[in-house]
């Protein structure tokens, strides 16, 4: 793990400490705070998967939001039976 990595989820770890033990006063800007990291750590990692996508010749980015991300597969009918294709799609 490299050390802006151990950075950003010691900071995320900081925070979600202080919300819990925080009451009241300071609660909406932590709350903000914390929503804003989950945020930005969501982003970096949408566009790490982004650029592995290949063989696509548009722009991702006219796509629209990254919506989910994930894998799963696919079953064709053919006259000579069925086959499996395993897809990761980011949209």
């Amino acid at each position: 793990m490299g050390v802006s990595e151990c950075s950003t989820l010691e900071s995320l770890s900081l925070l979600e400490e202080m919300l819990k033990c925080s009451k009241g006063e300071g609660m909406a800007e932590l709350e903000e705070a914390l929503a804003t990291m989950l945020n930005i750590i969501k982003s970096v990692n949408d566009s790490m998967h982004q650029i592995a996508i290949t063989g696509f010749d548009g722009n991702l980015s006219e796509l629209g939001k990254l919506l989910m991300q994930g894998s799963f597969n696919v079953w064709t009918d053919h006259k000579k039976g069925h086959s499996k294709v395993h897809l990761n799609l980011s949209f």
